[in-house]
This record gives structure tokens, sequence and C-alpha cells, in this order.
């Protein structure tokens, strides 16, 4: 579904203020990568996120919003960016930023049960 600028910043920054892992997949000039951290940052212009454990000097990924194009998708539309090893179902949903020369960044929350964190209170 097409989501406006204002709806997609309005639902990175409910992730970001839930601290949700998201798994973020670049793909464009010529290179596709894939990484999984946090929002560190959401604002009209632009999205920063990073990896936790890791300071912003060293790592860094600052994707704009401006002049893109936004697709909204839940785990039960079909994406096309899962790598391998990878099960759509462990994301509840995602959010796509296209760019006018053809690149795309995917930004998906991840399942509380994949980022690693356990509900047990056993040490």
């Amino acid at each position: 579904m097409n989501s406006s600028l204002e709806d997609a910043l309005s639902l990175l920054k409910n992730w970001k203020s839930d601290s949700a892992e998201i798994y973020l997949v670049s793909i464009g000039s010529g290179i596709k990568f894939w990484c999984k951290g946090v929002l560190e940052h959401v604002a009209f212009g632009e999205v920063h996120f990073g990896m936790r454990g890791v300071e912003g000097r060293d790592f860094s990924i600052i994707v704009s919003m401006r002049d893109a194009g936004f697709e909204y998708r839940d785990s039960r539309e079909p994406l096309h960016f899962w790598p391998a090893g990878r099960d759509r179902l462990l994301f509840e949903d995602a959010l796509e930023v296209r760019f006018s020369n053809g690149d795309s960044v995917t930004l998906a929350k991840l399942r509380r049960e994949d980022t690693g964190a356990s509900n047990s209170s056993e040490p």
C-alpha cells in the first residue's frame, strides 16, 4: 500500500520509540547489502540507522526521506528482499523507500522472538 511521507515517518517513529530491531536492506548503484540494527533518529528529512554496541562514528546509515516514494507492507504481503536464511514471517511489517533513480531501501521490523531477546526470567 502506498504511504505518504507523514505516514512513513509516523511508522518509523513508533518503531524507534519501541526500540524495535530493524532489518535494513539497500539495493542500488550496483550494491546490495543488509544488516540488523535500530533507528537512532527519525526526522522529516532523514532517518539514521545504527547498530547496538557500535558507535555512530564507526557505522551509520542515513536514509534520505526527501523526494522518495513509500510503500507499507505487512508480513502477509510478498517482499522482494528476503536474504538467505530469513523467513518473511520473522517480520511484522516493512516500509520500502523508493528513489527516483530506481534505488530502494527497505526497513522491516523484526518480531520480538527473532531479536534474540528472551521473555524468560531464567538466568
